[in-house]
């Protein structure tokens, strides 16, 4: 039998190579293909172990504790869109931060919230391929429909923003705390040609990096939370609310105070 939640994965990752160069230039981004496949790749695997550890603590832990071997079972199905979040924002953050070898030895470096903007646009088409796959496999009734439809709003509406943003000017990374990252060329050992990463200087630019992923957060949290109340339930309630309600409430947090952030502060 074919797992089309797990085709619909590998559809939505090459979705996103083969978008962000594309995406990236819209922000005046200059990374290579390569950069841009090394954030994509940690990215999956964020998102594939994520998914999968984050569906094994928050739905079923007493099945797993007794079966163990179980948990790397992941063609038997299981996987958490919350864990993936999380997942996917830890593989980016280090391939940005900790994969990226300085260029002509200067420390230069982007927001990771601006890479996070961009990588807005595939994440929400991502969402809705997973539930289309959910649609192919007979699952969840009537709610990936839903959902899969949600997402592609979304998509729509932060792809709108990141047309509409001014890219901010650039700044060099002082120290190693803060927002800003490194990164300078990605995977240099494996492919050792010289890239500008520098953004482009715009006069006037007036975007705030961080905003539309924001924005992301936000609607995709209102969403699924409302359509949760369409959704099949298998698990226990928390507090009256449903496991994915309850999960999703310090997403939608997270997105609500990274907004005002963002909002205050040129970051």
């Amino acid at each position: 039998m074919i797992r089309w939640y797990g085709v619909m994965y590998a559809v939505a990752f090459w979705l996103a190579w083969a978008m962000l160069p594309y995406l990236g230039r819209k922000r005046a981004f200059l990374l290579s293909r390569d950069q841009w496949t090394a954030i994509i790749a940690f990215g999956a695997l964020g998102v594939v172990v994520g998914g999968r550890l984050g569906y094994v603590m928050l739905y079923d832990p007493q099945y797993f504790i007794t079966n163990p071997l179980e948990i790397f079972k992941i063609w038997h199905g299981g996987m958490s869109s919350h864990g993936g979040f999380i997942g996917a924002a830890l593989g980016v953050w280090l391939a940005a931060r900790y994969f990226s070898p300085s260029y002509e030895g200067e420390r230069e470096g982007v927001s990771i919230l601006a890479i996070a903007d961009i990588l807005s646009v595939p994440a929400a088409l991502g969402l809705a391929l997973g539930r289309i796959g959910n649609i192919t496999n007979g699952e969840f009734g009537l709610y990936p429909f839903y959902e899969a439809g949600a997402d592609i709003l979304i998509a729509a509406v932060c792809y709108v923003m990141l047309r509409s943003s001014s890219p901010l000017p650039f700044r060099e990374r002082e120290g190693v705390r803060g927002s800003r990252v490194a990164v300078t060329p990605l995977i240099r050992a494996l492919h050792k040609g010289k890239a500008n990463l520098l953004p482009k200087q715009e006069k006037g630019a007036t975007a705030r990096n961080g905003k539309i992923f924001a924005s992301f957060l936000i609607l995709y949290s209102i969403a699924r939370f409302l359509l949760e109340y369409v959704r099949p339930q298998e698990w226990s309630y928390i507090y009256g609310l449903t496991r994915g309600q309850a999960y999703t409430i310090p997403l939608l947090l997270s997105g609500v105070l990274l907004w005002i952030y963002a909002h205050k502060h040129r970051i």
